[in-house]
């Protein structure tokens, strides 16, 4: 992502990410099948039940919620994180001083 600060995700949080990114997708996924059916269903059994995509919709935002936490893309987030800036000395001046 363009928008997050250079150096704050590393090689190891590869998989992690990747659960956020389906994550969006699915509830993205969700949302727009809502968006073209109703928020209650009748079940087989003649019963009102909420949509399952409103489920779906509902447990991927809580994922996401809570990687984004992890991750510190929310403002509240941030707050704790700190990045180390990067050097720009070369690793070799140690030895041409």
């Amino acid at each position: 992502m363009a928008s997050l600060p250079p150096g704050l995700l590393k090689a190891a949080d590869r998989d992690l990410y990747l659960s956020w990114v389906f994550a969006v997708d699915l509830r993205n996924q969700a949302a727009q099948k809502l968006s073209n059916s109703s928020l209650l269903i009748r079940s087989p059994t003649g019963n009102v039940a909420i949509s399952p995509y409103q489920r779906v919709l509902n447990q991927q935002t809580v994922i996401m919620k809570a990687l984004c936490a992890e991750f510190g893309f929310s403002p509240s987030a941030r707050t704790g994180i700190a990045i180390a800036e990067e050097s720009e000395e070369d690793p070799t001046d140690r030895f041409f001083r």
